[in-house]
């Protein structure tokens, strides 16, 4: 009897330990939650989008605005949070010198309302327009000569630090290591005209080949302390680089409580074979990461894998992941984790303003969904 008693504690101790070994071993400081305490909703026309590839929060005389890319009719669009609606629009030019038969929007800078910078990405170029969509200047880039192109993969707006443009790139190589060899990021000074290639320093490590999510990359600035902060989807770690001097001063171990690596679809690297989006949708990721200068913390969203089909039969898309999202402290210690509902939000349209951290709701799934809106939950930081 003693025996048999002994083999089934023996095997629920089993039980438990192969449950609980899928959690991520990693202990935070849950000191710190996110919680839902409003929403902000814009009306849309038809000619436009209920979300954006490239969203920037701007602020004037005590104004907020969100300025987007409409990648439908190559605008760059301005709407008023007090309004509700938009208010402005920048139409990339169609004709004339600077005309772009094709003008593919790949990422925009607002500096204020007469200083708009465009990448596109027909040309290439970087566009400088005023309030009237009149082209101010424009550096025209030959892509063959760098060894990334200027197209950010990461949903979010080049920046402003230092007089200098910070523009996202695609680097060359197509999968593996080599890929990370070549520079995520440039810098474009505005005095001198001039693009840093001085970042092509490989900082990922990897042999495998991760999908179609191999090569997408987000990242971050935090003025306060001359920082970029990148996030890489299938690393735990965050890469931080000092903006003056373009190094690499720490690695980050940032995991997310409920899984931390991420296995390869392919070992041996190489082109795709296959599977690819059925593989992101199934597996883990880390989806991008922002600042928050108000609070001072940084929010990593996190994605859980989930099945090919939800429980009524329809295929689940990357916007149906099981989602969360690590708050960090300025020290880049885990503060805090939390869950989010799954199928209600779209969470590369997310930015943080003033009042906290907006994540968009354009979710097909979501039972407040329309065409017409382009909505945002708000999300307070509270403590404890």
């Amino acid at each position: 009897m003693k025996n048999i008693q002994y083999a089934c504690l023996s095997y629920l101790f089993l039980v438990f330990s192969c449950q609980k070994s899928d959690k991520n071993e990693h202990q935070i400081n849950s000191s710190f939650t996110i919680e839902k305490a409003g929403i902000l909703s814009f009306s849309v026309s038809p000619s436009s989008t209920n979300f954006s590839k490239y969203l920037q929060y701007y602020m004037e005389e005590d104004q907020e605005y969100l300025v987007c890319a409409n990648t439908n009719n190559y605008t760059i669009e301005v709407y008023s949070f007090s309004q509700k609606k938009k208010i402005h629009s920048y139409k990339l030019p169609m004709q004339g010198k600077i005309g772009l038969s094709y003008p593919q929007i790949f990422g925009f800078y607002m500096f204020n309302f007469d200083s708009v910078f465009v990448n596109s990405y027909n040309r290439p170029s970087l566009l400088l327009l005023n309030k009237n969509s009149e082209v101010i200047s424009s550096k025209l880039i030959d892509i063959g000569s760098l060894e990334s192109q200027l197209v950010p993969l990461s949903n979010r707006p080049n920046f402003h630090y230092n007089q200098k443009l910070i523009v996202g790139a695609h680097p060359s190589a197509p999968y593996g290591k080599q890929f990370w060899t070549a520079p995520l990021y440039y810098t474009y000074d505005l005095e001198t005209d001039f693009f840093d290639r001085s970042t092509a320093d490989s900082f990922i490590d990897t042999e495998g080949y991760y999908g179609a999510f191999h090569t997408h990359h987000s990242y971050t600035i935090n003025k306060k302390d001359g920082l970029i902060i990148h996030n890489i989807t299938y690393d735990k770690n965050l890469y931080v680089r000092n903006l003056n001097t373009g190094d690499i001063i720490k690695e980050v171990i940032a995991p997310s409580q409920y899984f931390a690596e991420i296995p390869p679809l392919m070992k041996d690297g190489g082109t795709a074979n296959g599977g690819d989006q059925d593989f992101y949708i199934n597996n883990n990721s880390y989806k991008s990461i922002l600042w928050d200068p108000y609070k001072k913390v940084y929010y990593r969203f996190a994605e859980r894998g989930v099945e090919l089909k939800d429980i009524n039969g329809q295929f689940n898309t990357w916007n149906d992941k099981l989602v969360s999202v690590i708050i960090l402290n300025e020290d880049f210690e885990i503060v805090g984790e939390t869950d989010l509902p799954q199928s209600r939000y779209r969470i590369s349209n997310s930015f943080v303003g003033e009042d906290g951290l907006y994540i968009s709701t354009s979710n097909e799934k979501n039972s407040d969904y329309s065409e017409d809106i382009m909505s945002f939950d708000i999300f307070k930081l509270k403590e404890g």
